[in-house]
């Protein structure tokens, strides 16, 4: 049987995940194809015990079943930023250009961002989009991704909205650079560029 357990200390919570269960996270994430069927026979249990360990790991957050897409299939391309900003803003998450960010040790922030046209590294580099316009953002580097290894990214940009107003709380429809071409926010129902069908 699959053993999963929290061991808690003072400070934080260490989840420790038992032999087998870890050799079913492997096999997951190496093929998400297989069934439970074919996962327990692999690991000489039965798919039940397979299935309540699957289950188990989604509940703890360990893992997340999710959708990649090759965004070269799309003629996409992606952009680094590199951003040195006073604070986070809460709506990075939820911006459908961004498709990963993260904090490096030397205070710099990097984010992966979707760019569908020149338009749209136009319109960052002019600091007209909220992403580096931002009052507390300091300084920004743009760079394009000329390769991404795995060139599979999570689907966010295709989450294409219905709202009139950006996660960043701007309006496209308000926006000089909206229009000199910019696409819109994918968030949004000005959004004109590729991705709207």
């Amino acid at each position: 049987m699959f053993q999963l357990e929290t061991v808690f200390s003072d400070r934080n919570s260490v989840l420790v995940i038992r032999d087998r269960c870890l050799k079913l996270l492997r096999l997951f994430c190496s093929d998400v194809r297989k069934s439970f069927t074919k996962l327990g026979r692999e690991l000489g249990l039965s798919h039940t015990a397979v299935r309540k360990c699957y289950l188990k790991l989604l509940e703890l957050g360990i893992m997340k079943p999710t959708t990649l897409v090759n965004y070269r299939a799309f003629e996409l391309r992606l952009l680094l930023l590199t951003l040195l900003m006073s604070k986070l803003p809460e709506w990075l998450t939820s911006c459908p250009r961004i498709l990963l960010f993260c904090t490096v040790d030397d205070g710099a922030n990097l984010a992966l961002v979707l760019a569908e046209s020149w338009k749209v590294r136009e319109v960052l580099e002019k600091r007209s989009c909220s992403i580096t316009s931002s009052n507390w953002v300091r300084e920004v580097r743009i760079n394009e991704v000329r390769r991404l290894l795995p060139q599979y990214v999570y689907p966010k940009f295709l989450e294409v909205g219905s709202e009139e107003v950006c996660p960043c709380g701007q309006r496209c429809d308000q926006c000089p650079e909206y229009d000199l071409g910019c696409p819109g926010c994918p968030a949004t129902v000005w959004y004109r560029g590729v991705l709207r069908n």
